[in-house]
């Protein structure tokens, strides 16, 4: 559902930071599906695979997120 939502955000001309579990398979689809939508699009797209049930985690990702886009406009959340 997240890649969906990011790709659908891309079309509309969005930067993306998508955003998944660390873990070395996903890690690696994560990347992929995001240098995808980033060439499909024409935007920038970054992965950050992120544990997003630690806190400190997740503002380590926001502080990335901000240095590597400039600002984070919207954040969506599809964590099931």
């Amino acid at each position: 559902m997240g890649g969906a939502i990011a790709d659908q955000l891309a079309a509309q001309g969005a930067d993306i930071v998508a955003v998944d579990i660390p873990l070395p398979d996903r890690e690696k689809s994560l990347r992929a599906h995001t240098q995808a939508i980033a060439a499909r699009h024409n935007v920038r797209a970054v992965a950050i695979p992120t544990d997003v049930t630690d806190l400190a985690a997740v503002e380590r990702l926001f502080a990335r997120a901000k240095a590597e886009m400039g600002r984070v406009d919207i954040a969506v959340a599809t964590v099931g």
